[in-house]
C-alpha cells in the first residue's frame, strides 16, 4: 500500500510550495471548509487593519455575533412567546391532567385541543434557527483551533502566545496559574 500522509500546518504558502499537498491541506476542514475559509479570510482582513492578532479574534467575533444577532433574537423571541402561553395555560394543563390521570391518551387529547385553541404550537423555526449558527460557531472554533497564524502570536500583556492557554505569572489559593480569560468570559456572558 502507498500513503501519503501530511503532518504539518494547513497553510496557503505550503500548498504553494508543495502542490501534492494540496488535496491534504483542502480536505482538512471537511464539509464545511467554504465557511472556515470565509472565517480565516475575514480573519486575516482584520489582523491587516489592526497588525494583531488577538485584536483581529475579538472584531471577527464581534462581526459574527452581529451577524448572527437576528437570527438568535428571532428564535429567543419565539421561545419567549411560547413559554409565556405555557405559563399562562399551567393551571389548565394542571387541572386537566388531574382529571385524567387514570387516561393518559383522553388527557394527550385534551391537551392537543388546549394548545391548539391557544395558538401554542411548539416553535419549530426557533430550533431550525440555531442551525446555521451551530454551523458558524463550529467552524469558527475550527479555524481559531487550526490556524498556524495565531501560533506563537502575541497579543497583549501576559498573552504571548495565542495558541496557548493564557497562564496569568501569578497563581491564587495554592493553584500555580490562573487563566484569566475564561474566567473573564463566563462573567461577561453572566454580564
Amino acid at each position: 500500500f502507498d500513503f501519503t500522509v501530511f503532518s504539518g500546518p494547513k497553510s496557503d504558502d505550503l500548498e504553494a510550495a508543495f502542490p501534492f499537498l494540496e488535496p491534504v491541506i483542502e480536505d482538512a476542514y471537511g464539509s464545511m471548509s467554504w465557511i472556515n475559509y470565509t472565517l480565516l479570510a475575514i480573519l486575516r482582513f482584520f489582523q491587516g487593519l489592526t497588525g494583531n492578532w488577538g485584536a483581529a479574534i475579538i472584531l471577527l467575533t464581534l462581526l459574527v455575533k452581529t451577524l448572527l444577532f437576528p437570527l438568535s433574537r428571532l428564535q429567543q423571541g419565539s421561545m419567549a412567546r411560547y413559554s409565556a402561553i405555557m405559563q399562562k395555560l399551567k393551571p389548565e394543563l394542571d387541572a386537566l391532567k388531574e382529571k385524567h390521570k387514570n387516561n393518559k391518551q383522553k388527557f394527550q387529547q385534551e391537551q392537543m385541543k388546549l394548545l391548539r385553541e391557544h395558538g401554542a404550537t411548539p416553535p419549530l423555526g426557533g430550533c431550525l434557527l440555531m442551525i446555521p449558527q451551530i454551523f458558524i460557531w463550529i467552524s469558527l472554533f475550527q479555524v481559531l483551533k487550526s490556524s498556524i497564524e495565531l501560533r506563537h502570536a502575541d497579543f497583549m500583556w501576559w498573552i504571548t502566545d495565542l495558541s496557548a492557554p493564557d497562564r496569568m505569572p501569578f497563581g491564587l489559593f495554592g493553584v500555580e496559574t490562573i487563566n484569566l480569560l475564561p474566567i473573564l468570559m463566563a462573567a461577561a456572558m453572566v454580564f
